[in-house]
C-alpha cells in the first residue's frame, strides 16, 4: 500500500467522522457530578453512536449538538462506572443532571492461565502480570514481540521469550516459554519457536504472563512459563477499530554521542548508516470489527504493514487477515469457529559486516554472496471449539487447531511444518470452595524440510488439577504425564521401574536375586501452590512446580551455515528438566479513585540436562587427529547439547494500578527484577566456551537486573504515555563471537569488532518511548517516539536494535 493511497484514506476517516449534520438539530446541555459526594466531574467523555461528543468542562458541564429524536447519551470516565441516558431530542435542553457511581475498590483482574479457569488475579497462588490492551494500543505496537519488551521480569533476544533469566538464546530453536493464543499453543512445530508477526496485536483484550515452570498444566514447552494472549471476543455492542500509522527511522547520528563507539585507542568510529540520504519508512493499518447478532458473534480483522527497515536488506511486507465465529445453543452448548492466514516477503538480517558497519550484512545484499535470508513466508490456523455447559455446572471443552508454517527463501534453506492439536477439558465444581479441572491432550507435527529433513512429532499428555479453599487458605496441585516420540524414536525419562521379573544371577557370592527393570516413555510432572488470605487486601503464596521440555525438530536435526557460522544436528540430544519455586506477597491499595497491587515473590529454578547451543570442534568419530584446515573449518560451529545443570535465583517486585488522581486519570505498570543465573557444570571444556570465564560469571546471554515502569496520564481529551526499560550488561555470551575463530590457524571472527564495542558498554542500557495523543469524540491522532534518545544497544550479539522511531497514528473506534 503506497503512502498516498494511506494519506487519502486517513483524509476520507476524518472526514467521516467530522461533526457534518444534515438534519434537524437541537443542543442538549447539562452537568456530570459524582453520585457519592455531589462534586463536578470534569473531562468526562460525552458521546452518542454516531461519532458526535463531548467533554464536560472544569464544572463539569457539556454542551453538544444532537439530531431530534431518540437517541442514547454516554457517560465515560476512568474510575466511574459508565452509563447511558436515554434522551427525546425534541427542544433545546439546559438542565441535565447525570450522576456517575464511583468504582468500588476491586483489585478484580479476571486471568485464566494459572488454573485453566477463570480466577481473580488476587486469588491466584504463582506470579503473574497482566498486560492491558491500553498499553499496546497508545504505543501503537505492531508486533507483540515489542509489546512483551514492557512487561516486568520479561526480555525476549531476537525473537526468544526469556521470563526471570529462565532462557538465553538459542536462534530459532526451542523456546522455554509456552505462547498461547485464547488458551491454544503458537509455537511452531519444527523450531518450537514464536512467529511474532502472526500473532493478533490488533485484537488483544489483555496478555497474562505466568512466572515459572508451568508443564504440570501446559506441557513440555512450558517450563520457564507462558505467556497467554486473550483476544477480545464479540459482544452485543458493536465494536469497530480502525488504525493508521506511518512512520521514519532516525539515523544514529554522526556526533561524539553516546551513540557513537570508540576503540580501545580512543577514536570515534565512523556513524552507524547504511543509506544516504532520505530515511527508511514503515507504515501499516488494521481494520477490526466485532459484534454479536441475537447469539451469533461474528468478528474479523485484516492488517497490513510494510517496513523498509533501518539495516540494509532487512525490509518486511506483509498482510494478515483473521476471523471468529462463535453460536450459543439453549444456553449450553456453545460452537466457535476462529482461524487467520498471513502472507510475508522480506529479507531477514543475521550477521553484520563489522561493528562500524553493523547495519550493512555479510557479504552485501546480493543473493549469491549475502548472509540475509531473502524470504517469502506464509502462515494459516484453524480453531474449532465446542463447549457443552451442563445443568449441573460442568463444563466440557474439545478445542483443536490446524497450524501450517511455510517459510521458503531463496538464500537459505526452507521449511514446513504442520501442527495438529486436539485437547478435551473437563471442569466440574465439587462445591462452592472446589474445582477439579482434567483433560488429555494431543500433538502431532509434521515436518518437511531442506533443513531439518523430514521428519514427524507426537505428544500426548493427561493432565489433572486441583484447587480447594478453606475459609482464608487456598489449595491447588496439578498433575501431568507426558508422552514424546520423534519419527519412530520414543523419547525414554531417565529413571528405572521394576517390572516384576526376577532371576538368580549366580556369578555373585550369594546367588543375588536381581529384579529386572526397565526406562518408561512417560513423565510425570507435579506442582502445588498455597496461598492465605491476611487481610482482604494482602495475600501470601507459595509454589513450586517442576518442568520438563522435550527437544525441538531444529535443537536435534538442524544441519545449516551462514558464511562462518556452521550449526550441527544432535539427534541424540536429551529433554531438560527442572523445577521452580517461589514464595510471594500481592498487597492491594487504595488512594482515592486510584487503585492497584504491589506484588514481590523470592524465586529459585533448577535445570538439568540443560539445552545449550554451544560452540566447540564435532568432527566425526571417522576422523581422526591431526586435523587439516578445512577440516577445522568444516566441523567447528555451534551444537544443541545437555550441558548439566544450572540455577537461577533472585527477587522481584511490581506494580499495576490504574485510576483518577485528581482530573488525571492515571495508568502504571512496573517492575524490577534481580536474576542471578549460574551454572552448576564447572568442566573447564563446557566453562571455555565462555566469553567471561571468572568463577561468578552467569549463564550466557542473560541479564542480572532488569527494570520496566509504564505511565498513562489522560485529562480530558489528551493522553500522554512515557516507557522506560533498563537491562545491566550481558555479561557473559560465546567466546567465539568475540575471539578468532579457530586460533591460531585464523584470524577471522564471526562478529568482528564485537569484543572491542562490548568493552566500550559496561554499564547496560537505558531506553526511553513517549507518546502523546488527542481524542476527537470516537477518533484519536497521536505520535509515538520510540527510542526517544537514540540510544545505540543490542539485544543478542552483534543484533543492535532500532533507532529513535518516530510515528503518526490515527484511530478511529465506534
Amino acid at each position: 500500500m503506497t503512502k498516498q493511497y494511506i494519506a487519502v484514506l486517513i483524509s476520507l476517516l476524518v472526514l467521516i467522522s467530522g461533526n457534518i449534520v444534515f438534519a434537524q438539530t437541537q443542543f442538549v446541555s447539562g452537568k456530570v457530578i459524582d453520585a457519592a459526594t455531589g462534586k463536578v466531574i470534569p473531562g468526562v467523555n460525552v458521546f452518542e453512536s454516531n461519532f458526535n461528543g463531548a467533554t464536560t468542562n472544569s464544572s463539569g458541564k457539556f454542551k453538544i449538538e444532537l439530531d431530534t429524536g431518540l437517541t442514547q447519551l454516554k457517560f465515560s470516565f476512568i474510575g466511574y462506572q459508565f452509563k447511558s441516558v436515554k434522551l427525546k431530542v425534541d427542544e433545546e435542553n439546559d438542565d441535565l443532571l447525570v450522576r456517575l457511581i464511583p468504582k468500588d475498590f476491586d483489585l478484580k483482574t479476571v486471568v485464566v492461565s494459572a488454573s485453566k479457569r477463570s480466577q481473580d488475579i488476587y486469588e491466584v497462588p504463582v506470579s503473574i502480570e497482566i498486560l492491558p490492551a491500553k498499553l499496546i494500543e497508545t504505543k501503537n505496537t505492531a508486533n507483540i514481540e515489542d509489546a512483551l519488551q514492557q512487561v516486568p521480569s520479561v526480555n525476549i533476544l531476537d525473537g526468544q521469550a526469556n521470563i526471570r533469566g529462565g532462557s538465553g538464546f538459542s536462534y530459532g530453536a526451542g523456546s522455554r516459554v509456552l505462547v498461547l493464543v485464547d488458551d491454544m499453543p503458537m509455537l511452531s512445530g519444527d523450531a518450537s519457536d514464536v512467529k511474532w508477526n502472526y500473532l493478533p496485536v490488533e485484537n488483544i483484550n489483555q496478555i497474562e504472563v505466568l512466572k515459572g515452570a508451568s508443564s504440570a498444566l501446559y506441557g513440555s514447552a512450558a517450563l520457564n512459563g507462558i505467556i497467554n494472549i486473550r483476544t477480545k471476543q464479540p459482544t452485543e455492542t458493536p465494536q469497530s477499530d480502525i488504525n493508521f500509522y506511518s512512520g521514519v527511522y532516525s539515523s544514529f547520528g554522526d556526533t561524539d554521542s553516546e551513540g557513537n563507539k570508540k576503540d580501545t585507542a580512543g577514536n570515534y568510529y565512523r556513524p552507524l548508516k547504511w543509506k544516504e540520504g532520505g530515511s527508511s519508512t514503515f507504515s501499516g493499518f488494521h481494520i477490526s470489527h466485532l459484534q454479536k447478532i441475537k447469539k451469533t458473534g461474528v468478528g474479523i480483522q485484516v492488517v497490513g504493514f510494510n517496513d523498509e527497515g533501518y539495516r540494509q536488506g532487512e525490509t518486511e511486507q506483509r498482510l494478515r487477515a483473521n476471523f471468529q465465529l462463535n453460536r450459543f445453543f439453549n444456553n449450553n452448548l456453545k460452537l466457535s469457529l476462529s482461524g487467520g492466514s498471513m502472507a510475508t516477503r522480506g529479507g531477514l538480517f543475521f550477521l553484520w559486516d563489522s561493528d562500524s558497519t553493523a547495519l550493512q550484512p555479510r557479504g552485501g545484499i546480493d543473493t549469491s554472496t549475502t548472509s540475509l535470508s531473502y524470504y517469502t513466508n506464509y502462515r494459516f490456523h484453524l480453531d474449532p471449539r465446542i463447549t457443552v455447559y451442563s445443568s449441573k455446572g460442568d463444563i466440557h471443552e474439545l478445542k483443536s487447531r490446524i497450524y501450517l508454517t511455510d517459510n521458503n527463501s531463496i538464500t537459505q534453506p526452507s521449511s514446513q511444518a504442520k501442527s495438529y492439536y486436539v485437547e478435551y477439558q473437563y471442569q466440574h465444581q465439587i462445591d462452592s470452595s472446589a474445582t477439579v479441572t482434567a483433560g488429555l491432550s494431543f500433538y502431532r507435527n509434521v515436518i518437511n524440510s531442506t533443513l531439518y529433513n523430514d521428519h514427524t512429532g507426537l505428544n500426548v499428555a493427561p493432565y489433572i488439577q486441583y484447587d480447594k479453599t478453606w475459609k482464608k487458605l487456598t489449595f491447588n496441585a496439578g498433575l501431568r504425564v507426558e508422552y514424546f516420540k520423534v519419527d519412530s524414536n520414543v523419547s525414554y525419562v531417565d529413571y528405572l521401574i521394576p517390572t516384576g521379573i526376577k532371576y538368580t544371577d549366580s556369578s555373585t557370592t550369594w546367588n543375588d536375586t536381581i529384579v529386572l527393570a526397565k526406562k518408561v516413555p512417560w513423565k510425570p510432572i507435579a506442582r502445588i501452590g498455597l496461598r492465605y488470605e491476611l487481610t482482604k487486601s494482602t495475600s501470601l503464596r507459595a509454589s513450586v512446580g517442576q518442568g520438563y521440555r522435550f527437544p525441538s525438530i531444529a535443537e536435534m536435526f538442524v544441519s545449516t551455515n551462514i558464511d562462518l557460522l556452521n550449526v550441527f544436528p544432535n539427534p541424540e540430544l536429551s529433554a531438560e528438566r527442572g523445577y521452580s519455586a517461589e514464595i510471594g506477597i500481592k498487597q492491594g491499595f487504595q488512594f482515592g479513585n486510584f487503585q492497584g497491587y504491589v506484588d514481590g515473590a523470592v524465586f529459585l529454578t533448577e535445570y538439568t540436562n540443560m539445552m545449550e547451543f554451544s560452540f566447540g570442534f564435532y568432527a566425526p568419530d571417522s576422523l581422526s587427529p591431526p586435523y587439516q584446515l578445512a577440516e577445522f573449518f568444516s566441523y567447528t560451529g555451534f551444537k544443541s547439547i545437555n550441558v548439566g545443570k544450572a540455577r537461577v535465583s533472585g527477587f522481584d517486585l511490581s506494580m499495576a494500578g490504574s485510576g483518577n488522581i485528581g482530573q488525571i486519570g492515571v495508568s502504571v505498570l512496573a517492575g524490577y527484577t534481580f536474576m542471578n543465573p549460574i551454572s552448576l557444570n564447572r568442566d573447564s571444556a563446557y566453562i571455555s566456551t565462555y566469553s567471561d570465564t571468572t568463577a561468578n560469571a552467569p549463564l550466557k546471554y542473560r541479564f542480572r537486573h532488569l527494570a520496566k515502569a509504564d505511565f498513562l496520564l489522560e485529562y480530558k481529551r489528551f493522553y500522554f504515555g512515557l516507557s522506560g526499560r533498563y537491562n545491566s550488561f550481558m555479561q557473559n555470551i560465546d567466546r567465539s563471537f568475540e575471539e578468532p575463530l579457530i586460533p591460531p590457524f585464523v584470524v577471522t571472527t564471526i562478529l568482528p569488532g564485537l569484543k572491542e564495542y562490548r568493552q566500550g558498554y559496561l554499564k547496560g542500557d537505558l531506553v526511553v518511548d513517549a507518546r502523546l495523543g488527542y481524542q476527537f469524540n470516537t477518533s484519536t491522532i497521536a505520535i509515538v517516539i520510540n527510542n526517544f534518545a537514540n540510544k545505540l544497544y543490542m539485544g543478542r550479539p552483534g543484533d543492535f536494535q532500532p533507532p529513535r522511531t518516530v510515528q503518526i497514528q490515527y484511530r478511529i473506534k465506534f
